[in-house]
């Protein structure tokens, strides 16, 4: 589990926002980076002290993924981001260690790009934070954009500030056989994978980043042991690498945003478009059809056949 801390005006109705989100173990709203220890509301208020109305979410990041929360947090944000706020109710983004105040810098600039007047959120190292006497927060009504999936322009600004984590995280979030195949562009055993014969609609997405990158419209059944499909959902999910391994001259694909290894492309297979894109199902993830409005990406089922 992790923990950031985050100040956006009104702190109860940041956290009531945050306690409804699948992932979230807690939230406690409180005072962050005050210079007079455990202050009191009226105490904050005042300015006196420095500190921000602020709550500390704790999360489990395999689950709802730091980039999607500050996704979430700029959601709650942009309707008040450029009215005044007092010293004590700032915004803010606040975190222990430097790589997520590097990530909320990331964010908020690829958020400044959607915005013409200058974005003003405090992005610091958290030097304290003390908890605030507080009704629980389950009678609190969560804002309805809790229960909403992200939208196709909200998951493009989440595939902009991205970022993949470091090698050794990545050994703790993926299993042994999904690292190899990801990171060391291994190959899974022919016909060893569940989505090999998986004809369901629904989309397949990058294990990693979540960035959408087939359907099953264009899956088909090549023989072969691995899903395979005939084309992309868009040619802009993917990159392609010429690779030379085991004596061999084949075209590797990689998924964009994530970078990892998915498999490769033929050109001279009998598949609706000519190509076949030989694909290892440990590298992907499907959302059925009926799941992906929970999932964040309603905006596509419009492509998906039933």
């Amino acid at each position: 589990m992790r923990k950031i801390y985050l100040a956006g005006g009104d702190s109860r109705s940041v956290a009531a926002y945050f306690h409804a989100l699948t992932g979230a173990v807690s939230v406690v709203c409180g005072y962050a980076n005050s210079a007079l220890p455990a202050p009191s509301y009226q105490q904050v208020c005042s300015g006196k002290t420095g500190a921000v109305k602020a709550v500390a979410l704790t999360y489990q990041p395999h689950i709802l993924s730091l980039s999607a929360v500050f996704l979430h947090f700029f959601r709650l944000l942009e309707p008040i981001l450029f009215q005044y706020q007092p010293h004590h109710q700032r915004h803010g983004i606040y975190s222990v260690f430097s790589e997520e105040r590097d990530l909320a810098r990331a964010a908020v600039t690829a958020l400044q790009k959607r915005h013409l007047n200058p974005i003003t959120i405090e992005i610091a190292a958290l030097d304290n934070f003390f908890a605030a006497e507080n009704a629980p927060l389950s009678t609190l009504e969560p804002p309805r954009q809790a229960n909403e999936p992200f939208s196709a322009e909200e998951r493009q600004l989440l595939y902009a500030f991205w970022q993949k984590p470091k090698l050794a995280e990545l050994k703790k979030i993926l299993s042994e056989e999904e690292f190899a195949i990801t990171q060391e562009q291994s190959t899974e055993a022919p016909f060893s994978h569940c989505y090999d014969q998986l004809f369901a609609a629904g989309i397949y997405v990058d294990l990693l980043s979540g960035e959408p990158l087939f359907c099953s419209n264009d899956k088909y059944d090549a023989g072969c042991g691995w899903p395979s499909f005939s084309q992309p959902l868009t040619e802009e999910a993917l990159t392609y690498h010429a690779d030379f391994k085991g004596g061999q001259k084949r075209i590797e694909v990689r998924s964009a945003v994530s970078d990892n290894h998915l498999g490769h492309v033929f050109f001279d297979e009998p598949s609706p478009s000519g190509k076949r894109y030989c694909i290892n199902g440990t590298s992907l993830r499907f959302i059925p059809w009926s799941k992906m409005d929970a999932a964040g990406y309603g905006d596509l089922k419009i492509k998906v056949k039933k």
